[in-house]
């Protein structure tokens, strides 16, 4: 099964993704495993699922894509989360433009 959910962390010291499958298939036992991540101040951490990169929109009405996504973020992390919500939203509404949201979308942030 291919990973449908990213966890992303920013710094100014480094950039980092631990990809995540999540699924609901009530007989698959599921393994997990643990990860860990340093964290030096000031870093911002994203979990998002795979819904905003797989919106279809722009002029050629394709996919948004992971690359793009990751760089919106990256480019935008110093931001106060209230202006991100607010960017992140009006790229959305800009992308799919009068196409119908195709997945559900999903992008939590914290800045420590």
């Amino acid at each position: 099964m291919e990973p449908n959910s990213s966890t992303y962390k920013t710094s100014e010291e480094s950039n980092s993704e631990i990809k995540t499958t999540v699924s609901f298939e009530e007989e698959i036992i599921k393994q997990f495993t643990l990860h860990s991540i340093s964290i030096v101040e000031p870093t911002t951490i994203y979990m998002a699922s795979d819904g905003f990169q797989d919106q279809m929109g722009g002029e050629k009405r394709k996919k948004f894509m992971t690359k793009k996504f990751k760089q919106l973020l990256l480019d935008n992390h110093l931001l106060k989360m209230s202006q991100q919500k607010q960017l992140l939203l009006e790229t959305l509404h800009e992308w799919k433009g009068n196409i119908v949201q195709t997945d559900d979308i999903l992008v939590i942030g914290m800045q420590l």
